[in-house]
């Protein structure tokens, strides 16, 4: 069983928690980013995997989430600009939703910090609505079994422990309230990833559909896309063997 050693980061005076875990010599360096209304919870399964595989990762609480610290202005761009800025070595980013839209940010805030990118359901494009449809006050059901319904295609399936843990994510992170769409990702923007990027996404994603999967990899000249089947928006915690499997299989391509 694998130890997470637990780390305070200093981004601009903000306290962002971290944990980590890996035994040198190291493969390489992986940082994981969750999604809205996440933590460090939703990556542990993969980042223990993954740091039994010889890799060096570190999983973070973003901003204003779990047990990191609110920073004055909050912004996709700013943690995306502020993670760069941290990174002391190229390392391979993986973003969930919020998480993806970050990794990209901080790809194009300095691209020589980063190595490979793996968007799982990423948030960010231009175009993309800040509150899906589908999330609104319905009869009959309250918001947070309406936003777990909509990104998970078989609640009933998960642990209760873990859909516990997410449906007070959902309601229970300030960022829910501060965090500012800023640094939406254009297609031209897009079009100026040049490393190799794993998009992964669930086919019965209700927060951010499918068909925009199909953008991220019409745009990002080295992308591999893979879709899976009942599969909703965290394909990470939903379809673990298989999301690993495909994760792990993509590293061993990298150079």
């Amino acid at each position: 069983m694998i130890g997470f050693l637990e780390q305070s980061l200093s981004w601009q005076g903000v306290n962002i928690f971290a944990l980590s875990a890996g035994t040198r010599p190291f493969k390489g360096m992986v940082v994981m980013l969750h999604g809205m209304g996440g933590g460090v919870s939703h990556w542990l399964q993969t980042a223990e995997v993954l740091a039994e595989r010889g890799y060096q990762v570190i999983v973070l609480d973003l901003p204003g989430h779990g047990k990191s610290a609110m920073p004055e202005k909050l912004s996709p761009e700013w943690i995306g600009r502020n993670l760069a800025e941290w990174l002391e070595e190229p390392a391979i980013l993986i973003g969930h939703s919020l998480g993806g839209w970050v990794a990209l940010r901080a790809y194009l805030h300095n691209p020589k910090k980063v190595k490979a990118l793996v968007l799982v359901a990423s948030a960010g494009l231009e175009g993309m609505i800040d509150r899906p449809p589908k999330v609104r006050l319905d009869q009959g059901l309250n918001i947070i079994d309406q936003i777990v319904r909509s990104a998970i295609y078989n609640p009933e399936a998960l642990d209760p422990h873990v859909l516990q843990d997410l449906m007070l994510g959902t309601v229970t992170a300030p960022a829910l309230l501060r965090m500012k769409p800023e640094g939406k990702i254009s297609l031209e923007e897009l079009g100026q990833v040049h490393i190799p990027t794993l998009l992964y996404w669930g086919k019965e994603d209700g927060l951010i559909p499918v068909a925009w999967a199909e953008q991220f990899r019409k745009h990002i000249a080295r992308s591999h896309l893979v879709i899976k089947d009942q599969c909703g928006h965290l394909p990470q915690i939903e379809q673990p063997e298989h999301f690993e499997k495909t994760l792990f299989h993509f590293l061993q391509t990298l150079p």
